[in-house]
């Protein structure tokens, strides 16, 4: 037999599962007693010398402390990568295949700090033991590989005018990506009537009646290629918009997702064995055929018997010119177009 380690996650070795299952026991019965290798080797039914390089391989990938007996904590070997439904970000982080050790690391410090967050490129390296510039050249490969999507978080300078960044947000993913299903016009309307709800409750998106068709177009398309409702809200109110928007279509087109981004189950979401899409129909629990999933969730004789009622969203809608019902300031009765610079009388 050879003296090393085939090459692979711990995962794919049933000798590194044994091995860890047996420390994993041990310590918590008795973590004050240190075994010897040979008696991890009788335990596992193997000899010392199998023993150790099994052990060696499991220190190596994190799995085990470099004490060589101590479980990491919130480590898991399972068969294939697979965690508990209950499983913290560690234990999830440190059962990913990331594209590099290094990419680990970096990966594993933020699951440390919870599923999402905001935390600087400065913590993150002094956290994994690396430089800076090193972990700047591998944070793209945890991104390109869908495990991490990064947001730029900036606040309003004290001046009213400048925007200063701060550290970035931190969302983590599984990698997992949704395929859109084969359109049918069924889902085309359901994925109407959904979108316009959904620009209209986004508080501070107010355009005229042409800008508003062309918002329920957008949101319409993105569910229908698998979004979730709730992310596009995620993504379409955080963060709030400081003061008066010019171009309210434009800022929302820039923040929901481009026509050629897939949606990537969130790394928690994916833990907890939920999906973007419902192969059930929520009410009556039958099966959707092939890829004819709803954005509502409901199958068609279910939605037509069924009417969801709406709650009421509060909203400020924006001041219009009362000729043509086009946005102006906030004290104005005419747009430009319209001869407008009349003040609202007190």
């Amino acid at each position: 037999m050879s003296g090393t380690h085939r090459q692979g996650p711990p995962e794919d070795c049933a000798s590194c599962r044994k091995l860890f299952t047996v420390l994993s026991e041990h310590h918590q019965a008795s973590p004050d007693l240190r075994l010897t290798v040979a008696e991890i080797g009788t335990r596992c039914g193997s000899s010392r010398v199998t023993a150790q390089r099994h052990l060696s391989y499991l220190v190596k990938h994190k799995r085990v402390k470099a004490d060589g007996r101590t479980p990491v904590r919130g480590a898991t070997v399972a068969q294939g990568g697979e965690v508990p439904d209950d499983a913290t970000p560690l234990q999830w982080a440190v059962n990913v295949i990331a594209p590099d050790p290094t990419c680990g690391k970096g990966l594993r410090v933020l699951a440390g700090q919870g599923w999402s967050g905001r935390i600087g490129p400065g913590e993150i390296a002094a956290a994994a033991g690396i430089s800076v510039r090193t972990w700047e050249r591998h944070r793209p490969h945890l991104v390109t590989a869908r495990l991490v999507q990064f947001t730029p978080t900036t606040v309003l300078a004290r001046d009213g005018r400048h925007r200063v960044r701060l550290a970035d947000g931190y969302r983590l993913m599984s990698g997992v990506v949704v395929a859109a299903p084969a359109g049918d016009s069924y889902a085309a309307d359901a994925a109407g009537d959904q979108a316009k709800a959904l620009v209209d409750s986004i508080r501070w998106y107010c355009a005229p009646p042409a800008e508003m068709t062309r918002a329920y177009r957008l949101v319409a398309s993105r569910l229908l290629a698998q979004w979730p409702a709730e992310e596009l809200v995620r993504r379409a109110v955080f963060p709030e918009p400081d003061g008066y928007v010019g171009n309210p279509y434009g800022l929302l087109s820039t923040r929901l997702p481009g026509p050629a981004e897939s949606y990537v189950i969130p790394a928690e979401a994916a833990v907890r064995g939920e999906t973007s899409a419902r192969p059930r129909c929520r009410s009556c629990d039958v099966l959707f055929a092939g890829g004819r999933v709803s954005p509502d969730g409901l199958c068609r004789e279910c939605r037509e018997e069924l009417t969801l009622p709406l709650a009421p969203v509060a909203r400020v809608d924006a001041p219009r010119c009362r000729e043509c019902s086009h946005q102006v300031g906030p004290a104005q009765w005419l747009c430009d177009g319209c001869g407008a610079d009349q003040r609202v009388p007190a």
